[in-house]
């Protein structure tokens, strides 16, 4: 279990980037909200930092 405090860290720091990136996005969310957006349109309007590199196919 030699790397057994790799994993950890990685886990912790992959986890840790994915908890930053969306408390930026609620507070980008929230910003257009109190401008007067819904908040249906400002979720829709920005948008994710990270998209499939393909759409998605609905079948």
């Amino acid at each position: 279990m030699r790397h057994a405090g790799a994993a950890r860290w990685a886990f912790n720091h992959a986890i840790g980037m994915k908890v930053a990136a969306h408390q930026e996005w609620r507070h980008r969310v929230q910003v257009l909200v109190d401008s007067g957006i819904p908040e249906v349109e400002a979720r829709k309007g920005c948008g994710y930092r990270y998209r499939r590199s393909r759409p998605c196919r609905s079948t």
